[in-house]
């Protein structure tokens, strides 16, 4: 398969066909198990679910009489899917920004209900409020959906689950454990990579279906040494196997001043940023450098700021940052870098 993940370069997962029929087959018993279901998979990287759904429905029993579309079109998914004497499952696979653009229709009938209809999301966490705007102008929940192209599936919400999270705002349910998924949870060597203190460190999953691993340079690499793959995401699990995802884990940036080398987390660089009133978003990306660039970069501020220009920016900076980080590269941008499944870009390549 070829895809691109959260730094927006493609990239050539390696996948067994074994393997591919394993997801499958775990998809559609977790899903559609007594029958066929219509899939729709509505996304900007719809490969990446519609793979999956093929060989749900492929190796599913009703898979002949299974429905499959690769967009949102209300009105072809309004109505309840019956193939057979009762009704069955409408599965709609999205991300936030494709459920956003959903809550921005103008559908105000009744007739428009979808809450027949099973949605999940995927991509990257889905918004509360978002949540909210579905439930209201649609009757849609949406559940939430954590996977990866080279893990495929493993971990899902499903409407019969009821928790109280035991870790804090900053951790969201992500479902249980598929059956066959296995979790570990991974405190980093680097403190400067957890971004806050209820991230416990970083998720690392096995399951019966994912990739062999990545084709690069004509050469088959592992997915890893253990064969458990490195989401680069934060989080806890608790013990009854619930997985709560946080934010990606991230490298320090690197700050030189008055002579001295410091290696300072993003995330206290970003908070501090947002101080002032004008900024609505901020990123301090991973500055890749070309081969031949050699010798100290100072660090890149990505800042969202409608209503303040740069030389205000900078003066705010030069009076309330601490000395070594008043020499950021500050770009005012209209808004973040985003991959098409709507996960921040958190590397920047700079010549």
């Amino acid at each position: 398969m070829l895809t691109s993940g959260s730094t927006g370069l493609p990239k050539i997962v390696f996948c067994t066909w074994t393997r591919m029929f394993l997801q499958g087959q775990a998809t559609h018993e977790l899903l559609f198990p007594q029958g066929p279901s219509r899939v729709v998979c509505a996304s900007s990287i719809a490969h990446a679910y519609a793979i999956n759904a093929l060989f749900a429905i492929y190796t599913s029993p009703y898979g002949h009489l299974c429905e499959l579309h690769l967009d949102i079109h209300v009105e072809a998914i309004r109505l309840p899917f019956s193939c057979t004497s009762t009704p069955c499952p409408t599965i709609l696979y999205g991300t936030p920004g494709t459920f956003t653009k959903l809550t921005t229709l103008d559908t105000t009938s009744s007739a428009c209900s979808l809450s027949h209809v099973m949605a999940f999301s995927a991509g990257t966490v889905l918004p509360l409020d978002l949540r909210h705007a579905l439930r209201d102008k649609f009757g849609l929940t949406v559940l939430q959906n954590y996977g990866s192209t080279e893990t495929g599936g493993i971990a899902t919400e499903l409407l019969t689950m009821a928790f109280t999270n035991p870790f804090g705002g900053s951790l969201q349910a992500v479902g249980q454990l598929w059956q066959g998924s296995q979790v570990h949870i991974a405190v980093p060597t680097n403190p400067c990579r957890l971004v806050d203190g209820e991230e416990r460190g970083e998720i690392l999953v096995l399951t019966p279906w994912q990739c062999v691993g990545y084709v690069e340079h004509g050469t088959l690499s592992p997915i890893s040494r253990t064969g458990f793959y490195h989401t680069g995401d934060g989080g806890d699990m608790t013990n009854d196997g619930i997985l709560y995802v946080g934010h990606r884990l991230r490298d320090p940036i690197h700050v030189r001043s008055q002579g001295m080398d410091v290696f300072v987390p993003p995330q206290q660089v970003e908070r501090a940023i947002l101080n002032n009133p004008h900024v609505t978003d901020v990123l301090l990306p991973l500055l890749i450098k070309v081969p031949s660039k050699v010798g100290y970069v100072k660090p890149v501020a990505l800042v969202v700021a409608p209503k303040s220009t740069l030389d205000e920016l900078m003066a705010w900076c030069t009076a309330h940052l601490p000395t070594m980080l008043q020499d950021l590269d500050i770009r005012l941008v209209e808004y973040l870098p985003c991959s098409p499944a709507g996960k921040l870009m958190y590397s920047l390549h700079v010549d």
